[in-house]
């Protein structure tokens, strides 16, 4: 089981992606602003976190300057986005473990969940 963070402004989405890993005995949270995911690292302390780059009170950048300024080497980043300018903008490939672009199945997100656990476990 590996206790992860999804921060995700589309709430349908946050909770399909949330009953999926549940469903597979990970523990997870869900934060629909910076702000709130901010204090779920803190209280939660996840593995990993999906983040969505595009959210209402701010960037999803925030979250990754304050993950790489407290918790580098603890926790994994996954970014998904449907904004991939955002992602050539910046340079997240060496900022987060993934960036993928939506849509992502289920069966991706599964399996590279999985892979990057038993990496970390490792």
């Amino acid at each position: 089981m590996v206790a992860i963070l999804i921060v995700e402004d589309d709430l349908d989405l946050a909770e399909t992606y949330a009953d999926l890993l549940q469903a597979h005995q990970h523990s997870v949270v869900m934060a629909t602003t910076v702000s709130a995911a901010l204090k779920l690292i803190e209280a939660a302390k996840p593995a990993i976190i999906i983040l969505d780059l595009n959210l209402p009170d701010n960037s999803g950048f925030a979250i990754i300057k304050h993950v790489h300024k407290n918790a580098p080497n603890e926790i994994r980043l996954i970014i998904i986005s449907g904004h991939s300018e955002m992602a050539r903008q910046a340079d997240l490939a060496t900022s987060s473990d993934l960036v993928l672009n939506k849509p992502v199945s289920n069966d991706q997100l599964l399996t590279l969940i999985n892979r990057i656990s038993a990496h970390s476990r490792s």
